[in-house]
Formats: structure tokens, sequence, C-alpha cells
């Protein structure tokens, strides 16, 4: 999976916390509401105990109420609490001051000392009321009973702007809340997972050659993971030098037998035919052996030294050819910046330029361009070499570099120079290209990459 790690733990650890505290804001919004509820439904009951402590049953089986109650609402009209009271055959039988107009409160039947709680609708009150009905029996004097309904009600308004109110409080703290935890959680995991930045940064450096090894001042975690990073950065540069030993033995090792059996060919005792068959088959031999130990000791992409710079390499082999084609006073362009320079082992550089070079200095008339210049934006660098020879045909550029072909039989060479340099320049990573030049010679077009 692509994208940074820090910013996959802050996006799932932050739904993580926004989830959780949307959940307990919704069960504080809830039991909130339920508390106010029920708050107002226990003060509801007391209107009624107060009501009924105020009433007194006359001699007639009467109702008579106060001019006034200790609660003033039920005195002043649009105070929102109203009440009213209702004999047993559902008819009206007494109302607060505050209860004017169209009556909202309904009698409802209901058992003797039982309790209700409805939710009433009126076009008064847009709102709704919360309400109250309590039926009760009183005995006058005369020991008869009579069944009363006591109804009180309060306007909902109050109650839903205490509750929005709560609900505005709360979102507006808890969304600060997690604003505020997003940003502690999001320095806490940058702080966190700053070792594995530090150590990301020390493979950059051992990648451009700035380090040898990775530190060992990373937390215990990750210890391990670094010791066995330098472990394995240890055990390819030692394989890389055995490996480069055991084919240095090799070859000297197959060289001086070839040379013996080169020698005895000549002598006088072997028929001029079997001369000639021993000199093809030696020449086959030398030519497999040089193949194969240039073909294996390619390393390709090298990623664990400093980069190469190709100005020096290029100036080395230059000079080199210059003496042993001075008879042809070759003429040298070369456009190469000292700053331009590949991930590529030197020895692999030197065999893919000297190849090029020498062929240029062989099929070249007196004149040769060089240039080495940054290729597009994705880190790689551009070797062009024209030279004003012959040229070969687009058709035989591919033949030519493969093993074992030359363009001209007559010139001297085994053809695998140019298969040398395919192999490695491919396994570099980079890709050759021949083509006919500026020059009217052939030019081959190298792309190396840069990181």
């Amino acid at each position: 999976m692509k994208g940074s790690l820090n910013l996959r733990l802050i996006i799932s650890s932050s739904f993580v916390l926004a989830a959780f505290l949307g959940l307990a804001g919704i069960a504080l919004e809830r039991a909130y509401k339920e508390g106010t509820e029920q708050a107002l439904r226990e003060r509801l009951k007391i209107h009624i105990y107060a009501i009924l402590s105020s009433a007194e049953l006359d001699r007639d089986g009467r109702i008579q109420m106060p001019e006034s109650f200790p609660e003033a609402r039920f005195s002043s009209s649009g105070s929102g609490l109203l009440a009213s009271m209702f004999d047993q055959n559902g008819e009206l039988i007494w109302r607060s001051k505050s209860n004017i107009g169209d009556n909202p409160i309904r009698f409802e039947n209901i058992s003797t000392g039982e309790t209700k709680y409805p939710y009433l609708k009126s076009r008064d009150y847009p709102a709704g009321l919360y309400a109250i009905y309590y039926s009760f029996v009183w005995e006058d004097i005369s020991g008869r009973e009579h069944n009363f309904t006591l109804a009180v009600a309060e306007d909902a308004m109050s109650l839903q702007s205490q509750i929005s109110g709560f609900q505005n409080t709360l979102w507006s703290w808890l969304g600060t809340i997690v604003l505020l935890l997003i940003i502690v959680q999001a320095a806490i995991l940058r702080w966190s997972l700053k070792p594995l930045r530090i150590i990301a940064r020390d493979l950059k450096a051992i990648e451009g050659g700035e380090k040898e090894k990775l530190d060992d001042n990373y937390p215990k975690e990750i210890k391990i993971l670094s010791g066995n990073i330098n472990v394995l950065i240890d055990s390819e540069r030692s394989h890389l030098e055995r490996y480069r030993n055991t084919l240095a033995d090799l070859a000297h090792s197959l060289k001086t037998p070839l040379a013996i059996l080169r020698g005895c060919s000549e002598g006088e005792l072997i028929s001029p035919q079997l001369k000639s068959t021993l000199r093809d088959q030696i020449d086959r031999m030398d030519e497999l052996v040089e193949y194969q130990l240039k073909k294996a000791a390619a390393r390709g992409k090298k990623r664990l030294s400093s980069p190469v710079e190709l100005l020096p390499i290029l100036d080395k082999i230059i000079r080199s050819l210059d003496k042993v084609y001075v008879a042809k006073e070759i003429q040298w362009e070369i456009s190469v910046s000292r700053e331009l320079a590949v991930f590529c082992e030197e020895g692999d550089l030197y065999e893919i330029f000297g190849n090029l070079l020498d062929n240029a200095c062989k099929w070249t008339k007196n004149k040769i361009e060089i240039s080495v210049v940054p290729e597009g934006t994705d880190g790689q660098v551009m070797l062009s070499i024209a030279d004003d020879g012959p040229g070969v045909p687009e058709e035989k550029i591919e033949e030519v570099m493969s093993r074992g072909v030359r363009a001209d039989e007559q010139v001297k060479g085994h053809g695998i120079g140019l298969a040398v340099v395919n192999e490695l320049v491919r396994l570099s990573g980079g890709e050759i290209i021949g083509t006919t030049g500026p020059l009217g010679g052939l030019e081959w077009r190298v792309t190396l990459p840069r990181k």
C-alpha cells in the first residue's frame, strides 16, 4: 500500500476518536434529555400536590380553590403553566387563570390513584405541552366520596430551548476537544515515528555513499531490524569482494593453460590442418572465457557506495586510446559536466565506455564526439558517442550487439564487446540504442540511472 504511514495512522485514529466522542455525545445528549424530562415530571407532580393542598371541598362536594397559589404562574395569563380539574363525569369544574381561551387540557379517564404523563398538542403552544394527570378520591364531611382528575401542563418550549442550548454547548465542546486531540495525537504519532524517519534517512545516506552502515542509537524495537540490515550490507559487500577475487583467480588460472596450448599448436610436429583446428578452438575457448567472466563480473545497479563521476573515467580511457590509435590523429569533441555521476560499478563503466570508444576508434576516420547530459526528470543521464566512420545499417545494429557477431569480419576482435556492453547496461537499469549519428557514422546512446 502506498502513502504515508503517519497519515494513515492519523486518519484511522482520528476516525476512531471522532466516532467514540460522537457516540459519547449522543449518549450524553440522550441522558440529559431524559434527565430534564424526568425533572419536569417531578415539578409537575409537585404542582399537583401544591394545588391539592390549597383546595377545599365544601358541604355540597364542590371544589373550592383559592384566588392565588404559591406558584404565581398559575395566576398569570400566557405563563405556559396551566391547570384544570375534572369531575368523575369528565366535566371541567375548575381551571387556573393562566388557562384561558381554548383549553388544551382534555379529560382522560384514568384509574383512581393513577398518574399519567401525556404529551399534549395545541394551536396556542406550537412546541406542545408536557402534562400530568392525577386521579384521586375526596371524601366530604358526610362520608360521601367524590372522584376528581387534576391535570397540570407546562409549555414544552422552555424545555426544548434548554435541551437545544445543552446540545449546542455539548457539540461545540466535543468538536473543540476532537480537534485538540487530533492535533495532540498527530504530534505524538510524529514523535513516536521519528525513529523510522531517521532509519529511512540513514538508509538513503548509505545509498548515496555518505555512510557505511546504520547507527546503533535506535529504539530497542527496531534495533534488531537495523542490526539485520547492517549484516545484510556487510554480507553483500564481502560477497562482492569474494566474487571478484574468485573471478580474477579463475581468469588467471584459465589464461595460462590456454597460452600453453596456443604455444603447442605452433609446433612443427603438428600438421597444418590440425594447427588451424587447434587455433580456432583455442580462440573459441578464449572468447568464451572472456565473455562469461565479464558477464559474471557485472553487478548491475550500485546502491551501497558513492556515485561515480563520469568525466575522470572518460579522460583515462581517451588518453589510453590516443596511444593505441596515434596514427589516426583522432579529434575528440567532449561535452561532459564534471558534476554528472551515476550509481554503477566503476569497473562496469570502464567496460561500457572502453568498448564503445574502442569501436568508435576502429571505425572513425579522424573525429569522435562525446556528450553526457541529464535525461528527463526521473534521474538519468544519456551518454552519446558518435564517429564519422562508415556506420552500420539500421537493420544490423541489434545483430552486432549479440555475442560473437562483428560488423566487419575482417576487423580484428571476438565480437563480444558490444554484447558485454549490452549486458552491463541492462543490468544497471539503463538502455543502449544505436543509430546513425550527426557525423554520418554510428552513434551509440546509453542511458544510465543517476539514483
